[in-house]
């Protein structure tokens, strides 16, 4: 596992702290009732005890290749008996977003993400399920 750590200074404009890893995973899904695809990304690949998991969420117009912009979506972590750890509901005005979950245990997870809304309309949403394991 690699990890560079890059510190940006508010003199340049941004401010925060950049990870850039070869620990990660990344999986797709489509959702065929709304023409996208569901980009799932998460560091460490392998989630360890007391130790954050990153997660990105990426979400992509299946017909253009492109972000989809104001989309409305729930983002849960499931643990292995079904019940909810942790849930974001949101909105993504330019379809990437990010989440993060400190895990306290040694066990799989199911990840959902589930659109519930493009350009400020409802849609009918289909769970993405993702597999995460230690």
């Amino acid at each position: 596992m690699n990890i560079i750590i890059f510190h940006l200074p508010s003199s340049i404009g941004m401010k925060g702290t950049v990870f850039v890893t070869n620990d990660i995973i990344s999986k797709a899904a489509i959702d065929k009732k709304n023409d996208a695809k569901i980009q799932l990304s998460w560091t460490p690949a392998k989630p360890r005890v007391n130790s954050n998991i990153y997660f990105k969420i990426n979400f992509v117009d299946v017909a253009t290749g492109k972000n989809m912009q104001h989309v409305d979506y729930e983002f849960y972590l499931l643990d292995p008996n079904g019940n909810e750890v942790f849930k974001q509901s949101m909105h993504s005005g330019w379809g990437v977003e990010s989440a993060s979950y400190n895990n306290p245990d040694n066990q799989n997870y199911t990840a959902l993400v589930s659109i519930k809304g493009i350009l400020f309309q409802p849609v009918e949403h289909v769970d993405a399920r993702f597999k995460i394991s230690p």
